[in-house]
Order: C-alpha cells, then sequence, then structure tokens
C-alpha cells in the first residue's frame, strides 16, 4: 500500500497513530485490495478486511469462536464481557432470554419516550446557539433512556458509567497520541452493574430484564453465578451507552458538511431510515472484533492454525467496493447489507433500539437545530483503536425556530 509508510498488509496495528490519521483510506483500500491482512502486534492475527472474509468468519462460530475472548489482544484485568464471549449453547441459551426485552414490540412501546426525552435535552441548550454535542446530547441521550426504559440503574450513575466506558476504551493515552483500553474502566461499569443486581435481588420482581438476569438458569453445563450474571448486565450497560452515542455524532458530523443531504432530509423524513443504515455502515463504531480459531482451517485461501487469534474488521468490510460500489454514503443506495450489527449467531441483541433510538433522534434534531454545522472556532475530537468514536463534537445552529 502507498498510503503511509506501514506495510498495512502485512504489519497491520491499529495502534498506529497513522491509522487514525488515514483510517477510512486504509481500510478502504485493504478492504479492495487484500481480503486477509497480517498483524505482528501483540500476540499477532489475522485481520479480515473484505466483506466476503468478515461474514466467512462471522457466520462460522463454530470453527471461530468467541468464548476465549473478542477483543483483539486483550489486556489483562478485564472482565468477561456476556454473552457476547460466550459460545453455545450457552451463548444461546442466554440469547433466548434476552432477545424478547429488545425485540420489536418491545421497542415499538418506547418511541414516545424516546422522542420526549430527546426533545427535553435539546431544550437544555436550544436557545444557546450552541452545544458541545457528544456532551450535551449524544452521551446522555442513550443512557437516560437505557436506565428510565429497559435496565432501571439510577440515572445518578449515568455520568460515573459514562466516564468508566470512556476510561475502558481510551483511557490509556500513549505519547504519540495512540489510545488503549484500561482495565479500570471495565472493572468500575462491572462493579455498578453487581451492586444494581445485589439491589435489586432483595427487592420484589418487576417482571423487566434485570428479573430475567436475576433468575435465568441453564439445564446443560455449570450453574449460573451471581458473577456471570453481573457480567451479562455490565455488557449490556456499555454496548447500550457506546454504541448510539457513537453513530449518532457521526451521523451529525456527516450532516453538518453534507448540506444537500441535511437539505433532503429536513424535507422529507421518510429518508430517514435509509440514511440511518449509511450512518451505521459509513461510521461503524465497533472497527473490529477477535475470533479464535477452534480447529485448522482456511479462509480465501489463507490457513489458520488452531487457536490463532483472527481480527474480524467490520468497518473494512463495509467499505468494500465488491459489495457497496463506491463507499461514500449514499441513501439511495439499492442494497445496504451492512454488518455494523454484526453478522451470525453474535448479531447485535440490541439493533432494534438502536435504530428507533437514532431514527427517533435525528428527526428531532433536524427540527430543533436549524442550519447546524460544526463550530470551528472548538475542537473536534476523534479517537481511535478498536472502535472509532467522536468524543468531542462543537455544533452550532440558529437559535430561531427551536422551540419544540
Amino acid at each position: 500500500m502507498t498510503v503511509t509508510s506501514r506495510d498495512w498488509e502485512h504489519d497491520f496495528d491499529f495502534d498506529d497513530p497513522e491509522f487514525h490519521a488515514s483510517y477510512y483510506e486504509i481500510l478502504r483500500e485493504l478492504a479492495a485490495k487484500c481480503p486477509v491482512a497480517h498483524s505482528s502486534a501483540g500476540d499477532g492475527y489475522t485481520a479480515m478486511m473484505s466483506y466476503e472474509a468478515v461474514t466467512t468468519v462471522m457466520r462460522d462460530a463454530e470453527t471461530f469462536q468467541s468464548g476465549p475472548g473478542f477483543i483483539i489482544n486483550r489486556p489483562d484485568g478485564i472482565p468477561k464481557m456476556l454473552p457476547i464471549e460466550m459460545d453455545d449453547p450457552r451463548h444461546r441459551a442466554w440469547r433466548v432470554a434476552l432477545n424478547p426485552y429488545f425485540g420489536p414490540a418491545a421497542v415499538r412501546q418506547w418511541e414516545d419516550v424516546t422522542r420526549e426525552l430527546a426533545s427535553s435535552l435539546v431544550d437544555g441548550f436550544a436557545a444557546d446557539g450552541r452545544c458541545e454535542f457528544v456532551g450535551d446530547f449524544s452521551g446522555p441521550f442513550p443512557a437516560m433512556l437505557i436506565s428510565r426504559q429497559i435496565l432501571h440503574f439510577p440515572e445518578e450513575d449515568i455520568p460515573e458509567l459514562r466516564h468508566n466506558i470512556h476510561l475502558g476504551v481510551f483511557g490509556i493515552v500513549n505519547p504519540d497520541g495512540s489510545r488503549e483500553f484500561d482495565p479500570a474502566g471495565f472493572v468500575g461499569v462491572l462493579q455498578n452493574a453487581r451492586a444494581l443486581l445485589e439491589r435489586r435481588s432483595n427487592e420484589p420482581p418487576v417482571d423487566d430484564i434485570i428479573d430475567a438476569i436475576l433468575t435465568f438458569e441453564v439445564t446443560e453445563g455449570e450453574p449460573v453465578t451471581m458473577d456471570e450474571r453481573a457480567q451479562i448486565l455490565y455488557t449490556l450497560i456499555f454496548a447500550g451507552l457506546d454504541t448510539t452515542t457513537s453513530t449518532l455524532a457521526g451521523a451529525m458530523f456527516h450532516l453538518a458538511g453534507d448540506r444537500e443531504l441535511y437539505a433532503r432530509l429536513c424535507a422529507d423524513r421518510s429518508l430517514i431510515p435509509a440514511a440511518i443504515e449509511e450512518f451505521l455502515r459509513y461510521y461503524t463504531p465497533g472497527t473490529c472484533f477477535a475470533r479464535f480459531a477452534s480447529q485448522d482451517t482456511q479462509v480465501l485461501g489463507v490457513d489458520i492454525k488452531a487457536g490463532d487469534q483472527v481480527a474480524i474488521f467490520m468497518a473494512a468490510a463495509n467499505l468494500d467496493p465488491k459489495e457497496f460500489g463506491d463507499p461514500q454514503i449514499d441513501i439511495d443506495r439499492e442494497v445496504n447489507r451492512h454488518i455494523s450489527f454484526g453478522f451470525g449467531p453474535h448479531r447485535c441483541l440490541g439493533s432494534h433500539l438502536a435504530r428507533m433510538t437514532l431514527r427517533v433522534a435525528l428527526d428531532v434534531l433536524l427540527d430543533r437545530l436549524p442550519n447546524f454545522r460544526v463550530d470551528e472556532s472548538e475542537t473536534m475530537e476523534v479517537a481511535t483503536n478498536q472502535r472509532r468514536q467522536t468524543l468531542r463534537l462543537p455544533l452550532s445552529f440558529d437559535v430561531s425556530g427551536t422551540s419544540s
């Protein structure tokens, strides 16, 4: 490759600051020209970059397992994230128990509440003509919704939870500016989850997802422990507070610079769902996850040995020209089989909730923040490692017409 000084095909490293600086260019070229790359970073891994390579691995959960861990070169001290880091049949049993709480029927009931929450958050800054979008809206919005409607943790815990999630994903800042996972953040979220379960175990049941976690049992394998239940809940908190924040910030950043698309969405809100799918595809929050080979195998002719670490780059697959043609955002795209929510048995549990919250939030924001744009007098901040997230997005907008 000629994008940077590194040989990305044979020595890939997402911790290299050049990856952050040339993120889309590197991933797009790898997806198009190097379906399977390699890395010597950490324990080393084989990196699936093309749409075909990534979906091949994600489809075969028996050969490419999540149980050993889904974090690439996992730092010591990060608690297991369940049920993601489980294999069947235990993974399947947990998913069957949790799925009803995130299905289409459940999500539809929360739409009005979601719209009211989005509007109330905008009320806090609408008259100012500016906001720091992540701190004022896209961060607290999913956290408050999940607290009120799904997981029922105290809203006063949200600042600490958001701090620990940020600390976990981007907390270690190296001298070269690269960011690494900090186990302390993951432990902090797990401690909060455990405290919530302990409190709820001493209260009358209310037939919600917390009760489902507390009462879940398996018919085969080891009995379910309180530690396992806490790791289930901590993963739900982590995923719920982090993913929507990332995609919504990406959507607003894009619309602030694409005035033609902004005008189309303002004029025709029926286009929002197609736009959301494109934002999910292009601003994939989970850049890559790990799998481990359970046996000797091949992917697209590349040998993989039992025990090898394999990285699946959904963000690269979502830019693959063989699947998507021109990878730039195009809401008129006829087919959009993006894999931002994963693929196969480990597909994201909260995909219906994410789509609804993104759709409702964008509809409210288009109404309430007319002519929004990036405020270039302030600093925008984006961080990259195994995730890609906008940490700060200063916006300005016209004040007239911002009332609900």
